[in-house]
């Protein structure tokens, strides 16, 4: 999520613990709920999500989730097989 921010600096283990996030977020990532940076965090932490060549089945299907819980486009290669 450090990417995301105007400070890539600024600890983002918990994004529900960072004051007014909208605020720290760049142009682009703002208005975003809290609850999709948390499944964001998700994804990226949870073993279960990556292997040695990146996202596994298991977290391709979590970015499905996200994307359509969201509306959110899936990124082109990054859909997963039904």
């Amino acid at each position: 999520m450090g990417r995301c921010m105007i400070d890539p600096n600024i600890k983002t283990r918990s994004v529900g613990k960072i004051d007014d996030l909208d605020s720290k977020l760049k142009d682009r990532y703002r208005g975003l709920p809290l609850d999709f940076w948390n499944h964001l965090q998700v994804l990226h932490d949870h073993w279960l999500h990556w292997d040695k060549n990146g996202l596994t089945y298991f977290g391709l299907k979590f970015l499905d989730g996200i994307c359509n819980g969201f509306e959110l486009k899936v990124p082109e290669g990054y859909e997963y097989d039904n």
